[in-house]
């Protein structure tokens, strides 16, 4: 939310547009979407659907009229994702698909999930991600398998993190998937750094 400018978010947390969507509530779930440690698939969905619903009403002829009244010039769907979210166009209409899929397809959803669980639970990695969930709808389970990855980084046991170890990944579709804890707070500070900027470049 601090990318915008303050009389675009005195709009978003105007009662005539929280008593529809509320902004904050997406902002603090974008926050822990982008989270590397936090960054599961269940709160990634619960992000794309608010954000399916928040794109709907954008779209509403009440809404363009509450924006020209405010003076703000989001002339297209691009410019409010970008504004609001800070996304680029591709990586938004995946969210908003995404969430569209849960909204009207939960059923999907569910199927996915169930998915991954086998497959994880077989001992295969998974993609249990937007990405990965948007080709298992059109039908290509395939995907679902684990995806290239950016970049890794691990802690080895009985070392800087105590007997537990840690690892992350990064892949190339902007999913993540992290094992374990770490336990120094400077150490993990700079590891959600560095792979949430990866995550941003990843997806966009």
């Amino acid at each position: 939310m601090n990318h915008l400018l303050q009389i675009e978010q005195d709009f978003l947390t105007s009662s005539a547009v929280t008593s529809e969507i509320n902004f904050v509530s997406i902002f603090t779930a974008q926050a822990n979407a982008d989270n590397a440690q936090k960054a599961k698939f269940d709160k990634s969905i619960k992000l794309a659907e608010m954000v399916a619903k928040a794109s709907a009403w954008f779209d509403k002829a009440e809404t363009k009229a509450q924006l020209e009244s405010n003076g703000i010039e989001w002339d297209n769907k691009e410019t409010f994702f970008q504004r609001v979210f800070g996304w680029q166009k591709s990586f938004a209409y995946k969210m908003v698909k995404a969430g569209n899929i849960k909204i009207d397809q939960g059923e999907v959803v569910t199927a996915f999930k169930r998915h991954c669980t086998a497959q994880e639970n077989a001992g295969e990695g998974s993609n249990r991600s937007i990405a990965g969930l948007l080709k298992f709808a059109k039908g290509d389970t395939e995907t679902a398998s684990r995806p290239k990855a950016l970049a890794t980084f691990s802690i080895a046991k009985d070392g800087l993190n105590g007997e537990k170890g840690f690892s992350i990944r990064i892949n190339l579709d902007g999913s993540i998937d992290v094992n374990g804890e770490i336990i120094d707070s400077n150490i993990d500070y700079n590891v959600v750094k560095l792979f949430s900027k990866l995550q941003r470049i990843a997806n966009s």
